[in-house]
C-alpha cells in the first residue's frame, strides 16, 4: 500500500511534470486502496458477528446440553418407577448383570432402556433379568409402552 503521504508527493510531482498517464494511474492506485480498505472493514464487521454469534451458540449449546441431560435424569427416573411398578405387580422386569439397561416385559412385549450408570442407584431393589434383550425401533418401543394392559394384583 502506498502512504497518504506518498500519494500526495506523487500526485504533486505529476501534475509539475504533466504526466497525465501517471497522474491517472496515481488515481486508480488510489481508489483500489480506498477501496481494499473498505472490503476490510467489512471483512472485519463480518468476523466479529460470526464471533459474536460463535459465542451465542456455545452458550445455546450448553444450555441444550443440560436439558439433555436434565431429560435424561428425569426419563431414568420414570423408567426406574415403572420397572419397580411393574415388579411389585408382579411383572417381570429387571436390570441386564453387567450392563446399564433395565428390561420391562409389558403384555405388549418387552421394552427396554439403558441408562446412565450414575443414576443405577434409581434401579436399586430390582431383580437380573436374565432373558436376552430384544432390540427395536423407538417407535415400536413406544407403541408397546403406550398400549400395554396394566393388571394388579
Amino acid at each position: 500500500m502506498i502512504s497518504p503521504n506518498e500519494i500526495k508527493a506523487l500526485n504533486e510531482k505529476f501534475i509539475a511534470a504533466k504526466n497525465e498517464e501517471a497522474l491517472a494511474l496515481l488515481i486508480t492506485i488510489e481508489q483500489l486502496q480506498n477501496e481494499a480498505l473498505g472490503y476490510k472493514q467489512n471483512v472485519l464487521r463480518k468476523l466479529t458477528t460470526i464471533e459474536e454469534d460463535m459465542g451465542r451458540l456455545i452458550t445455546e449449546n450448553e444450555n441444550q446440553i443440560t436439558l439433555r441431560e436434565s431429560a435424561y435424569i428425569e426419563r431414568d427416573s420414570c423408567v426406574g418407577l415403572i420397572a419397580k411398578l411393574a415388579v411389585a405387580n408382579g411383572a417381570k422386569a429387571g436390570v441386564v448383570p453387567g450392563k446399564p439397561i433395565v428390561v420391562v416385559e409389558l403384555s405388549t412385549g418387552q421394552v427396554s432402556w439403558e441408562f446412565a450408570e450414575t443414576e443405577d442407584h434409581l434401579f436399586e431393589g430390582l431383580p437380573e433379568y436374565s432373558k436376552p434383550v430384544e432390540e427395536m425401533e423407538l417407535m415400536e418401543k413406544y407403541r408397546r409402552v403406550m398400549n400395554a394392559e396394566i393388571h394388579s394384583k
